[in-house]
């Protein structure tokens, strides 16, 4: 008897993709530095329950983008240039092995997407983005 496939899994846990999520929003801007939130309200913005949105906290508070500030409430980080300069040219090069198979598979359009994305990071490790405190 043969199996059917049955598809592949998603293989990143939501806590995963709650972490991703909140290190973009404080690096693009949408979280600012000294900006108050809550795991409820994080969940909130990304759709899922506040379990994962716990969990996937702990990497950020740990690496100091993120201070605890109560039980559930927390501030978004102000850290110094240097170290925001620091994070994304580690960012930068922990994203770099991931570059090399995917281009030896790459396609015309693929290619392309990959020079903007270089181009993103060049300008992100010069100088990282703040947006004005409203």
């Amino acid at each position: 008897m043969q199996s059917e496939t049955l598809g592949p899994m998603e293989t990143t846990s939501l806590a995963d993709q709650a972490y991703r999520r909140l290190r973009e929003a404080v690096r693009e801007g949408v979280l600012r530095p000294g900006e108050k939130i809550t795991e409820r309200d994080l969940a909130g913005r990304l759709g899922v329950s506040p379990t994962p949105v716990r969990e996937g906290l702990r990497q950020p508070v740990h690496e100091k983008v993120v201070e605890r500030v109560g039980p559930r409430s927390l501030r978004i980080a102000d850290p110094s240039a240097a170290t925001l300069s620091e994070i994304v040219e580690a960012e930068v090069r922990l994203s770099a092995p991931m570059a090399r198979p995917a281009a030896r598979n790459a396609t015309a359009g693929r290619l392309t997407e990959l020079v903007q994305l270089l181009d993103k990071a060049d300008r992100l490790v010069a100088g990282p983005r703040r947006r004005p405190r409203r």
